[in-house]
């Protein structure tokens, strides 16, 4: 069995739609999708991951793909080297006093957060710059941001923030 017949509730990951209804694109697909793709690299690594539920956006099918390989790509290829690597995917609703007149009727600003087990040194800023200036692209034309954050000695925080819905 694979990590990802563990890692989400339906286990229906064979058939994986490019679009849903309205144009809206399912993050929980596109993150299966990802993971399916580094099936390999994730099965000698041990993973250990855990995903709640997450929004569905308006956004290019292949440009959310490309940016949660990245992601993925950033947190798999430096692994902890001497325990197992942890990952927690969540998402919560952004709060803010401030009107966001970008967002489409119904839609709010999520945060989807990549919880993990590496911490990003200088040599990981330097080899996943690349990386992290594409994911910054693609977030930029979908009206998102990334930010980083190092959690002491412990792991790292990637935060997505992108605006969409649950249906």
């Amino acid at each position: 069995m694979s990590v990802v017949d563990f890692t989400f509730p339906n286990k229906d990951h064979n058939t994986l739609p490019k679009k849903q209804n309205a144009g809206l694109l399912s993050l929980n697909e596109v993150l299966k999708e990802s993971l399916r793709k580094a099936q390999r690299q994730v099965d000698n690594l041990q993973l250990i991951i855990r995903c709640e539920e997450l929004p569905n956006i308006k956004a290019s099918h292949d440009e959310i793909v490309r940016l949660f390989d990245d992601l993925l790509g950033m947190i798999l290829n430096h692994a902890p080297g001497s325990s197992r690597l942890f990952l927690h995917v969540d998402c919560e609703e952004e709060t803010s006093d401030i009107i966001d007149l970008s967002l489409d009727e119904g839609s709010k600003r999520y945060l989807i957060k990549f919880n993990t087990n590496i911490s990003t040194h200088d040599n990981w800023k330097l080899v996943n710059s690349q990386a992290l200036v594409n994911c910054k692209q693609i977030l930029s034309r979908h009206n998102g941001n990334l930010i980083v954050n190092d959690i002491s000695s412990t792991g790292c925080l990637f935060l997505l923030s992108l605006p969409g819905k649950f249906e």
